[in-house]
């Protein structure tokens, strides 16, 4: 495999806290890898992704979710698509590939618990440590502009509000 000769270092951070911030896959998944999600974050620890699409992931030109979903293969590489049309080509064995979210970008939902609100999903997030998605939704704020809510919600307190 290759390293990474320019990869930007986190200054102060133990090498062991960066490998938790993206770890280690649990269990190698095998293909086919063809509309797979993946979660990336902004470490790309070595092996991840390609050493040009490294480069630019890691000048932070990346707009959009860090999550992807696996648009096509080849014997090496998995190239992964962002909500923003981003493309990068990433080590299908070294990704984290999570499940697909409950919820899609802009569907309409209600929370169940607390204060209730009605918007639609703005932002999905993979928490590393929860293993799972939390939601982020733009509901109507002052003068019926739209703002995103600062609470995160997790998939059990959200609904859909289509049918």
């Amino acid at each position: 495999m290759f390293s990474f000769p320019n990869k930007p270092k986190l200054v102060g951070v133990r090498p062991e806290a960066r490998a938790a911030d993206y770890p280690e896959p649990e269990q190698n998944e095998s293909g086919p890898f063809l509309g797979k999600w993946a979660v990336l974050n902004y470490y790309v620890p070595d092996n991840l992704m390609h050493p040009d699409d490294a480069e630019r992931y890691l000048e932070g030109k990346v707009e959009g979710e860090r999550l992807f979903q696996c648009t096509s293969e080849d014997v090496s590489w998995a190239t992964v698509t962002n909500d923003q049309g981003v493309s990068v080509r990433v080590n299908p064995h070294r990704v984290l590939w999570v499940p697909q979210p409950e919820y899609k970008l802009g569907q309409d939902v209600k929370t169940t618990n607390g204060t209730i609100r009605t918007g639609k999903i703005a932002s999905r997030v993979w928490h590393f440590k929860e293993k799972r998605f939390t939601y982020y939704i733009e509901i109507d704020g002052k003068n019926n502009q739209k703002v995103i809510h600062k609470r995160r919600y997790w998939a059990n307190d959200l609904t859909s509000t289509r049918s």
